[in-house]
């Protein structure tokens, strides 16, 4: 049988200097990993958390023929031989003990080594355990990339009755996917708290794990999201972030999210080229990391392929367990609806403007106490739809929340321009007192209101004309 042959080849490969050779199996594949299943001590799912090269000596002990005797006598010398030890978390036992967590290989292909890297998954077929308490695998058990070994999987969970394994990453992977979700709490303005804490998380990584690439991953994630521009200004800090992801896939090749942080570099300036393929170099590494689906919505965006952008968004959304996170997505959804609906060109606004207006709602109802949500719901109605009363009783919410200015500038807005909406019923002195009740509740005078940066042109002319009605100039 095929494992038989494995078991000889383990055994044989400290001391041969001839090439692997495992015999070919020509049974079904159902029988095949029945067969494998009853020879193997160790079936499952693992995936690599660390390697590294060890070298053993061992005496060995043989027979060799004397001619002179014409007898065989025992003889034994001392040999070293290479082997290849992984650390690793187990996903899916089918068969064994799941107190193994290392596994050990030969280093060297011509002794039926297999190749195993960190952050890959394999379906193991191993056998021992031997010292150290290792199991051990070779060319010669079927021991496969999980990827690739979809119907052997589904054949091993008709056989056996697996164990699904809850998957605890290292402290090291759980801080860097905390940082990462610090760095996007938000996606119109960094949360200053929120950053503070990555980048001392990225600080601690630096010296915990300084062989995982997290550190500068991070670096390069917070500077690539909240630092660089869309005009690809500064040139500087593209250069910046393009060194820290160089650095941290020269030390871990294997670390995804740096080409992440390389694709939102080149997006932001404008080369939606280059950032694709880093997106797919992302995916090919990770393919359902998160911060690469939202990236690749961006890109759609930018390149004007709304519907593709729409379709990676909600993949994003269905892929993400986190409130905040989804929140992020519907509000990203409500924020390209508008744009598309106040394009010079536009078709369907009101359909757009309607889309917009929902996948606002649903980001406030997802993460219902970050006031800057219902900020951004208030804005979208003072400028684009002129719903007044809705866009006041957000930018209240908001100040329910967080009392910021940029909320009652919102506040005020709605209320100035519900007024001037109105101004033709009222008479030039009622109009005058109604604006100053409105400055003194809100903290926003009219005057105020017209200067600040923070209106669209649209509120803004709605603004003058009532100072035009009631007799007001602008100071």
């Amino acid at each position: 049988m095929r494992f038989t042959a494995f078991l000889v080849c383990l055994w044989a490969w400290p001391v041969s200097s001839l090439p692997c050779s495992c015999p070919d199996d020509p049974s079904p594949l159902e029988q095949s990993v029945q067969d494998a299943v009853s020879s193997a001590s160790y079936v499952a799912i693992i995936e690599v958390k660390s390697t590294q090269p060890e070298s053993v000596t061992h005496e060995v002990h043989f027979s060799e023929w004397n001619p002179r005797t014409l007898e065989s006598e025992s003889r034994s010398k001392m040999v070293t031989f290479h082997q290849l030890v992984a650390e690793f978390n187990a996903l899916r036992i089918y068969k064994g003990d799941a107190s193994f967590t290392q596994v050990e290989t030969p280093a060297d292909p011509k002794d039926c080594g297999i190749t195993l890297e960190r952050g890959v998954r394999y379906l193991v077929y191993a056998f021992g355990p031997g010292e150290n308490n290792r199991i051990s695998t070779s060319r010669c058990s079927r021991t496969a990339l999980a990827e690739s070994s979809a119907d052997e999987q589904a054949i091993l969970s008709s056989l056996t009755k697996p164990v699904s394994v809850v998957y605890q990453p290292p402290e090291s992977e759980r801080r860097f996917t905390e940082a990462l979700d610090l760095i996007h709490l938000s996606i119109e303005e960094p949360d200053t708290e929120g950053i503070s804490r990555a980048m001392a998380i990225s600080e601690q990584l630096a010296r915990s794990d300084p062989f995982s690439g997290y550190s500068q991953a991070l670096q390069a994630e917070l500077r690539s999201t909240w630092e660089l521009a869309d005009n690809r200004q500064p040139v500087e800090m593209q250069q910046e972030i393009l060194k820290l992801t160089d650095e941290a896939l020269r030390i871990n090749p294997k670390l995804a999210q740096a080409h992440v942080a390389r694709a939102r570099t080149h997006m932001r300036a404008s080369r939606l080229s280059d950032a694709q393929a880093e997106i797919q170099a992302a995916f090919r590494l990770a393919p359902r990391i998160l911060t690469g689906i939202f990236v690749q919505a961006e890109i759609y965006r930018r390149a004007n392929d709304s519907a593709r952008a729409e379709k990676w968004m909600i993949d994003y959304m269905v892929a993400t367990k986190d409130p905040v996170q989804k929140a992020n997505g519907y509000q990203w959804l409500g924020d390209m609806r508008r744009d598309i609906a106040y394009h010079p060109e536009a078709v369907n606004r009101e359909m757009n403007l309607l889309l917009a207006k929902a996948t606002y709602l649903s980001s406030t109802q997802l993460d219902p106490g970050d006031a800057r949500r219902y900020v951004t719901l208030a804005a979208f109605l003072n400028e684009y739809v002129a719903d007044f009363a809705a866009a006041e009783s957000n930018a209240a919410k908001a100040i329910a929340i967080e009392d910021s200015e940029l909320a009652h500038y919102h506040l005020a807005a709605a209320r100035y321009q519900a007024l001037q909406a109105r101004g033709t019923e009222i008479d030039a002195d009622k109009l005058r007192s109604s604006i100053a009740e409105i400055g003194a509740a809100t903290g926003v005078s009219l005057d105020q209101a017209v200067e600040f940066w923070g209106f669209h042109d649209v509120t803004r002319v709605r603004l003058i004309r009532l100072q035009l009605k009631s007799g007001a100039t602008a100071r």
